[in-house]
């Protein structure tokens, strides 16, 4: 069973073939379930675009407050936190504005061993010296 995509990403076919059998061998159960795997794998493709919105959404909303943070502007319109760091919105809810993590710069140097390190993974990949081991499988939409 495979999920296929147009270029658009707006529609979305799911192959009913199951090990080699037509449609109209398959028992009227199968169809049932062929059905409901159509139902989830849709319901799911439904979620999907709407996380990807609502972290649009996010993104957007996280600018907006940065900006007023930077601006000057979350002083003068909210009280501040018991830390100096956070903003009492109401009495049930603080916003509180933690560090970002650190970027780290490294050297030419640095840099030159971190390829030179990788391309000693990839040749242990391909001579098998390397070992892996397996994750679980998962859906993906």
């Amino acid at each position: 069973m495979a999920v296929e995509n147009d270029n658009n990403s707006t529609t979305t076919a799911l192959h009913t073939s199951i090990n080699g059998q037509s449609a109209t061998t398959r028992s009227f159960g199968s169809v049932i379930a062929i059905e409901a795997i159509k139902t989830l794998v849709l319901r799911l493709w439904d979620i999907k675009k709407q996380q990807q919105s609502m972290e649009d959404e996010r993104d957007s909303l996280l600018q907006q407050l940065n900006l007023a943070y930077l601006q000057g502007q979350m002083h003068q319109f909210l009280d501040d936190g018991q830390d100096d760091k956070g903003y009492q919105i109401n009495p049930e809810l603080t916003l509180i504005r933690r560090t970002g993590h650190k970027r780290w710069n490294y050297s030419l140097s640095c840099q030159e061993l971190e390829a030179e390190l990788k391309e000693h993974q990839r040749h242990e990949q391909q001579n098998g010296a390397a070992s892996y081991l397996q994750e679980p499988a998962f859906w993906e939409i």
